[in-house]
């Protein structure tokens, strides 16, 4: 009887087979599909909320991964397989939520967490990894969300600005260093120097603790400034409207063709080799540049949702991370090997190699020769526009340019607040702490490396 009705209605039956053929075949080939840049972004773990932000610290070859959002904050020790969570004694909102402004990562098990509502908020410091903080500095002002560190070989600091103002503290928060910049600080940055930024200008804490400032194009308001740790001359600024880099001196600020229309929200410097860039926008989509900018190369989408971050370990750099939706992922990397000098990508406006120092010779010279005091020619030297390099300026100088402006560096305030208590604002009179000596804490134990 089935052999008449396949005889009958052959098409039919055929028109099943072809339709178990089409719905199986992806099943049995599941296996056999190599991984390709579709689905070579890996998540870290199962999370149920969506991460506000992330940080890693590296302290002798173990990496501390951290991610915080309302739910609190959390740590991983293994590449983001399992989390803990920390963060006893930071401050909750009345729904319960917390309420972090902004996380910095200091030597060793360090941690910084700005946190309040927007009218108060409160600087806390952790020396075991975020598992307990303290307070140590309350603004007193309405603050505008932006802390960094600042690691050098012989010390380290903490800064944080509230309105025009930053304050830096030398001594894990004990007493702090007031300096007046020329407007309303939107961006702050940390790593061998200090880097600041607001409406149409930059500027940068030299190591004698005087500042230098730099004019950006009229109407630029930086969101974040990106430093790069192998290149003192790279830098990025992220701005409302695009992206800029400074040149081969560190001196000036040139657009760079972005990949995308969209806004930036995460921009990265590989920690070795500065000619790496990654950078991702608010729809989701990741780019890398070997060039510093000058070509875009696209990635997978990690998830759904916006970057919320980026980053690379100096311990991994051949994994890159990235927060979007509802979990932290990685990316598997070819990174680069990090060059002896310092050579600039070619671009439309002529550039030089920087020396590492000018030294002037000791005695004149009898010929017309050249000394070896550097002079620049017109045929290495870049045309910088007046426009936008500023001179350095005194810190008491009114924030509105005037004609007695003086050329002169700088210098930080003669005076220094006193140590911060709970109880009162840091311009109440108060007997300065002694330096704490943070013990040194029970060593977290190195997990497994996941892959």
């Amino acid at each position: 009887m089935s052999r008449e009705i396949w005889q009958r209605r052959p098409h039919r039956w055929l028109a099943w087979l072809a339709g178990i053929a089409v719905f199986a075949a992806p099943l049995l080939l599941w296996n056999r599909v190599p991984i390709t840049e579709a689905n070579a972004w890996q998540a870290t773990s199962g999370q149920i909320d969506a991460p506000a932000g992330v940080a890693f610290a590296s302290d002798q070859g173990l990496t501390t991964l951290y991610r915080w959002s309302d739910s609190g904050l959390k740590r991983s020790v293994d590449g983001g397989h399992t989390w803990v969570k920390v963060g006893g004694k930071l401050p909750v909102n009345q729904l319960g939520s917390l309420e972090i402004v902004a996380l910095a990562v200091g030597p060793g098990r360090t941690l910084f967490v700005l946190a309040g509502d927007a009218d108060d908020q409160v600087l806390y410091r952790s020396t075991d990894s975020g598992s307990t903080f303290e307070q140590v500095y309350r603004s007193g002002i309405a603050a505008t969300g932006q802390l960094a560190t600042i690691v050098t070989s012989d010390k380290a600091s903490v800064a944080v600005s509230a309105g025009d103002t930053i304050v830096i503290s030398a001594d894990y928060g004990v007493t702090w260093e007031e300096s007046l910049m020329p407007g309303k600080v939107t961006a702050l940055a940390g790593g061998k120097t200090l880097w600041a930024g607001g409406e149409g200008w930059v500027s940068e804490r030299q190591v004698d603790s005087s500042w230098r400032d730099y004019l950006l194009p009229q109407g630029v308001v930086p969101e974040r400034i990106v430093i790069s740790k192998s290149n003192p001359n790279s830098h990025f600024v992220v701005h409302q409207d695009g992206l800029l880099r400074s040149d081969a001196t560190g001196q000036s600020w040139q657009p760079v063709s972005i990949p995308t229309n969209d806004a930036i929200t995460a921009l990265i410097i590989d920690p070795a080799v500065w000619q790496t860039v990654f950078l991702g926008d608010v729809s989701g989509r990741v780019w890398r540049s070997d060039d510093a900018g000058e070509s875009w190369a696209p990635l997978a989408r990690p998830g759904v949702g916006a970057i919320v971050a980026l980053f690379l370990t100096e311990d991994n750099r051949d994994r890159l991370y990235a927060a979007s939706g509802f979990d932290l992922f990685w990316l598997p990397q070819t990174p680069l090997l990090p060059t002896p000098t310092f050579t600039p990508t070619p671009s439309a406006t002529p550039t030089r190699t920087p020396t590492p120092t000018r030294t002037p010779t000791d005695t004149p010279t009898a010929t017309s020769t050249p000394s070896p005091t550097f002079t620049p020619t017109s045929s290495l030297t870049p045309t910088f526009t007046p426009s936008l390099t500023a001179p350095p300026r005194p810190i008491n100088r009114v924030i509105a340019p005037t004609a007695t402006a003086t050329a002169v560096p700088r210098t930080p305030a003669a005076t220094k607040l006193p140590a911060y208590s709970p109880d009162q604002k840091p311009n109440a009179t108060a007997t300065p702490a002694a330096t704490p000596t943070p013990e040194p804490p029970t060593p977290i134990p190195t997990a497994t490396s996941y892959r």
